[in-house]
């Protein structure tokens, strides 16, 4: 059965909505195809949105460096730059945790939750979690933020000669620190963890562990990407194809296509509406997505001139 709005006039643009009855197993195959093209385009944003705050956290760290450099900062500026920073870290932490623990939950909802697929994930975040301090302090460093403090304790306003440069040129930086004393106090804070720590100090530099966990998160969205590929593929392929099949009426484009489906009685069982911007949607992410550097955790940006 095929409803339609009257065709527009020779020469109009296209209008118009198409509603096309279907069997339920095509229904069914169609509709699975459009939500997995959708979950496609919410994995790449899961790792954009981590991205995104991410970059938001070193924005701050370089824009407090510059207002310490024009300014000099009051003790008040600096209890409040300070609680900026906690604002940006605490975004970061939730970033990741939200990309880790739904990627899961996709994983488990394509393949199942005995999958070989996300068993493969779940090896790859343990031996992340194994080989990167980084990885492993942000995950206890997060379940501190959400149950005890903030995250930031100690922020130093540094300037110093820049190496190398024989006009001595004077860098101007902020580094934010957590407390090992304050970790400490949080008894659920992991004992292993806090170990680590005292080798490194009483105190703990924050930039270097965001960085690696970063790295860590895009290390593990590649291979996010490898085991979905085939299924994004052939689903992409499928849903386009009943895309253009079920948009033209007559010769006659059609703007907003709808299939339905009835079981026993006359009334619509289901109704899915074939939308496809979000296909150039994530085409656009996976390639931006692609093109992440790997070395984020050994790298950083400066205005620093070298000479």
């Amino acid at each position: 059965m095929l409803e339609r709005e009257p065709a527009p006039a020779v020469g109009a643009r296209p209008v118009g909505v198409a509603v096309k009855e279907i069997d339920e197993k095509l229904y069914q195959e169609i509709k699975q195809a459009r939500d997995i093209c959708l979950l496609a385009v919410v994995l790449e944003e899961r790792l954009q949105f981590v991205l995104d705050n991410y970059a938001e956290w070193e924005s701050e760290l370089l824009d407090q460096a510059q207002e310490h450099l024009l300014w000099q900062t009051r003790r008040s500026d600096a209890m409040q730059q300070r609680l900026t920073l906690d604002r940006r870290l605490a975004n970061v932490l939730t970033a990741f945790r939200l990309y880790v623990d739904h990627t899961d939950t996709s994983l488990s909802d394509i393949f199942g939750k005995d999958s070989s697929e996300l068993d493969a994930i779940k090896k790859l975040k343990n031996k992340l979690y194994d080989d990167c301090f980084g990885y492993r302090f942000l995950e206890a460093l997060r379940n501190h933020v959400q149950h005890c403090g903030l995250p930031v304790q100690i922020v130093t306003f540094h300037s110093g000669f820049v190496d190398g440069d024989s006009k001595k040129d004077i860098q101007f930086s902020v580094i934010p620190y957590t407390s090992l004393d304050i970790l400490a106090a949080d008894k659920d804070f992991k004992k292993a963890i806090l170990d680590e720590i005292k080798s490194i100090g009483e105190k703990i530099d924050l930039r270097r562990p965001i960085r690696e966990y970063v790295s860590c998160i895009v290390r593990l969205h590649r291979e996010v990407q490898k085991v979905f590929s085939k299924v994004i593929i052939d689903s992409k392929e499928f849903y386009s194809k009943a895309v253009e099949k079920y948009s033209t009426i007559d010769g006659h484009t059609v703007q907003h296509p709808k299939l339905i489906y009835r079981k026993d009685s006359e009334e619509v069982e289901e109704e899915v509406h074939l939308i496809s911007h979000f296909l150039d949607r994530y085409d656009v992410l996976n390639r931006q997505n692609l093109n992440v550097g790997n070395n984020i955790s050994k790298s950083f940006v400066s205005n620093a001139i070298k000479i």
